[in-house]
């Protein structure tokens, strides 16, 4: 006997059908449900069968798909397959025979969230949902906001992007992303992204948080930039390239070891407390007989929404078993702009700065925490490795 050829609708419905019958669902493009579909055999007989070619794509869209009365999981729909449904005189059982080209659920759209000012959390279910979503504000958020992936029925490297146009305020609240955190500065400014994979052996979800990028337009043809190993490269836009080595070690002493740039990026729930929990910039070398010596300092303010109050200066300093010793120190925080600023190594005018080695190097707000305040604080450490 041959299929019945039944073509699916995106309005849904009920497709009767005869046990000891095979069907073949068909449509001329992907079906996006609107309402739930059902196929539902007719005068039951006991061990009598039904098979159904599945030669389409549906996205279920939230919509329940059931063949004898049992549900039907969305990535079994929005690829080709076969069903075959038994009864057994008392129930139905349902089998599913995948054509073995498994792929991830797409459903490919944007679509555009305001986010409620009051906080909440987004379910996104790749296949049902668009592939992309954009977050967009002019709120200020009384509580946090979350978005999260669906994880039952989904098929392994469906994948999920969502985007952050700007406007929203976040005050002390938090706006996090599949466990990415975004910034203040982001939320309130845009353009930046969080992409995630599901992961269908640990059931979960792999996310990145992606900035916005720099256009090498934007960097000097004599400047540097950080390598990937702190070490400091040279960009030549002759050759479209970076260049490392410009740094040799024949050209340099052999206690020397080169110039390295770190950064460290602290969050306002940081600097409200960073006098009784300061924040590592550098941490000990683990060996007396290297010490780091800061070069410069560079500080990247952030504004917010809200200027700190009281206990606006940090000091950054050195600390170890024996003595704490202050190498820079800077009244920045209560700036109500976004900026930078070069902060050279001193210590309250005194021109010699006991370093020790195998000490760390940390940031602290000086005589208490700051009051208010939601920018953030990214320092930059230029310094250098000396064996001694």
């Amino acid at each position: 006997m041959g299929y019945i050829e039944y073509v699916i609708l995106s309005t849904g419905g009920t497709l009767n059908t005869s046990l000891d019958s095979s069907y073949v669902i068909t449509s001329p493009a992907p079906v996006t449900l609107t309402a739930g579909f059902s196929i539902v055999p007719l005068l039951p007989i006991p061990y009598a069968s039904i098979r159904i070619r599945w030669n389409t794509s549906v996205n279920l869209a939230g919509y329940p798909l059931t063949i004898g009365g049992i549900s039907v999981n969305q990535d079994q729909v929005n690829q080709t397959g076969t069903f075959e449904l038994m009864w057994d005189g008392t129930s139905y059982y349902l089998q599913y025979f995948p054509d073995f080209t498994q792929k991830p659920q797409e459903t490919y759209g944007v679509t555009t969230i305001t986010v409620p000012a009051g906080g909440g959390t987004l379910t996104i279910t790749p296949g049902a949902d668009t592939k992309t979503y954009v977050l967009q504000g002019a709120t200020t958020l009384t509580s946090n906001y979350t978005v999260v992936g669906s994880t039952s029925g989904v098929t392994d490297g469906s994948s999920v992007r969502v985007v952050v146009s700007g406007g929203i305020t976040t005050g002390a609240n938090t706006v996090t992303i599949f466990g990415k955190t975004i910034s203040k500065y982001d939320c309130l400014n845009g353009g930046v992204e969080v992409f995630a994979e599901f992961n269908a052996t640990t059931s979960t979800y792999v996310a990145t948080y992606v900035n916005k990028p720099v256009p090498l337009g934007n960097l000097d043809t004599t400047g540097y930039v950080s390598g990937d190993n702190g070490k400091l490269v040279s960009y030549d836009f002759a050759t479209n390239s970076f260049i490392s080595s410009f740094l040799s070690p024949s050209s340099l002493p052999s206690t020397f070891k080169g110039i390295n740039i770190t950064e460290t990026y602290i969050t306002s729930g940081q600097l409200l407390t960073s006098n009784t929990t300061p924040i590592t910039l550098l941490p000990a070398s683990g060996s007396i007989s290297t010490v780091e010596i800061p070069v410069m300092i560079v500080l990247r303010y952030k504004y917010g929404t809200t200027a700190y109050t009281t206990n606006t200066t940090i000091d950054i300093e050195y600390t170890g078993p024996t003595v704490t010793e202050v190498v820079a120190t800077k009244n920045c925080l209560g700036f109500t702009v976004t900026g930078i600023d070069f902060v050279p190594p001193v210590a309250h005018g005194t021109p010699v700065v006991r370093i020790s080695p195998n000490y760390t190097l940390q940031l602290k707000t000086r005589t208490g925490n700051p009051t208010a305040g939601d920018g953030d604080l990214i320092v930059y450490v230029i310094s250098t490795t000396l064996n001694i």
